[in-house]
């Protein structure tokens, strides 16, 4: 849903789609658990990083299924425990 919002038009909204089919991307949707997880992380680390709950929502769902998180925003997800971050570059 974050990437969905960065679209600027319609045209990179169909383009992002396409490339989510092709490269076989699936969608994880929010349980109880991913959001009880994303619940404690926001407790943890609001005050110290000013982790918001959409992030909370994406790295406690990287964890929940064990997967690394690719991300232009290190800095959002630094000092999480059990989250393997990777920094992406364009």
């Amino acid at each position: 849903m974050e990437l969905m919002q960065g679209m600027r038009s319609r045209k990179e909204l169909i383009l992002l789609n396409r490339t989510f089919l092709e490269l076989g991307v699936r969608t994880i949707h929010l349980d109880t658990d991913i959001s009880s997880r994303a619940t404690l992380l926001v407790e943890s680390h609001f005050h110290s990083q000013h982790l918001q709950m959409a992030d909370a929502l994406i790295a406690a769902t990287a964890i929940q299924e064990g997967l690394p998180l690719l991300t232009g925003n290190y800095k959002h997800f630094k000092g999480i425990t059990g989250l393997e971050v990777m920094p992406f570059r364009v």
